[in-house]
């Protein structure tokens, strides 16, 4: 191992990394230098533990919730301030669209006038007579119907008629 190593493996261990190859004692055992340095790391390992931990104000934690509070209230002011700029381009677009159109005639409606007198509907023809004129449609339809059921039995009848030997 050389000093270089030696070196990287001393401030791994000072960084909480408790891996000590044994060559490395070996090497401290022969390079003083090295040996100095590990000698100085552990004072200054002593020294920083006899120090008393710096205690945090009793009222840190509330002024960290209130300014995360407060950017969190930027961020929707800045969210509201985009979309209403948002809403204010897509309003002068529009405008601007409708203001570049090219002219059209304008619509005027056609006011029909309205018959001052309503026609007369005609009568309507008797229950009777719009019966009897149903039953005459459907017999003429049902006689049209049994006529077309006859020519087609009469084809068929002539086409099984060789058939009967």
């Amino acid at each position: 191992m050389n000093c270089r190593e030696a070196e990287e493996l001393l401030q791994r261990q000072l960084d909480g990394d408790l891996i000590a190859p044994p060559d490395w004692a070996e090497h401290l055992a022969a390079c003083a230098t090295c040996r100095e340095l590990f000698a100085g790391a552990r004072q200054l390992e002593r020294g920083l533990g006899l120090l008393i931990p710096p205690k945090a104000p009793a009222i840190l934690s509330a002024r960290i919730v209130t300014m995360v509070m407060a950017e969190r209230r930027r961020r929707v002011w800045r969210h509201y301030a985009a979309a209403g700029m948002l809403a204010a381009a897509c309003l002068l677009i529009a405008f601007l669209f409708f203001l570049t159109r090219p002219s059209q005639t304008p619509y005027v409606p056609v006011i029909a006038e309205v018959p001052k007198t309503q026609p007369v509907a005609p009568a309507e023809p008797p229950l009777r007579e719009t019966v009897k004129e149903g039953r005459d449609a459907l017999d003429q339809l049902t006689n049209k119907v049994f006529a077309k059921v006859d020519e087609q039995a009469g084809v068929m009848g002539d086409a099984l008629v060789p058939l009967q030997v």
